[in-house]
């Protein structure tokens, strides 16, 4: 599991909109400058892989700090997998009034309300979802 943040996100209130990208491509750590263009500061958690849940603090602790501190979670974590699904369980029973950007298809009964799905995949796709996550257009 690898985790990074933006200087900004660490340094903590800077009037950004804090996005947390739960995703194993770790391609889009790439994408922070985009994002930061766009008003949001991004912190990125690659999640465990299959399913290892003692390398997620949160599965084994029961927190997270990216996700006590995000404003919007974007989760792109393969839902085939049980650790990923808890994650997002823990993460919507924690942070109830967090809104959740689903990237990727799912049939999570329990997200389908406070979720908001979207097909396209890319950066300016999820920027886009994250606005409409956050009320605005």
């Amino acid at each position: 599991m690898d985790q990074r943040r933006t200087a900004e996100w660490k340094r903590g209130d800077h009037g950004r909109i804090k996005v947390l990208i739960e995703d194993p491509a770790v391609a889009w750590f790439g994408d922070f400058g985009r994002y930061r263009s766009a008003g949001f500061e991004v912190a990125v958690c690659t999640g465990p892989v299959g399913d290892q849940v003692d390398a997620c603090p949160y599965l084994v602790e029961g927190q997270c700090e990216l996700w006590d501190a995000a404003d919007v979670v974007v989760c792109g974590l393969p839902l085939e997998q049980a650790a990923c699904r808890h994650i997002l369980a823990e993460g919507r029973k924690g942070h109830p009034d967090t809104p959740v950007v689903v990237s990727c298809p799912t049939d999570l009964d329990a997200l389908e309300e406070a979720s908001l799905a979207h097909p396209q995949d890319t950066v300016d796709g999820r920027i886009a979802a994250i606005r409409r996550a956050m009320g605005g257009s």
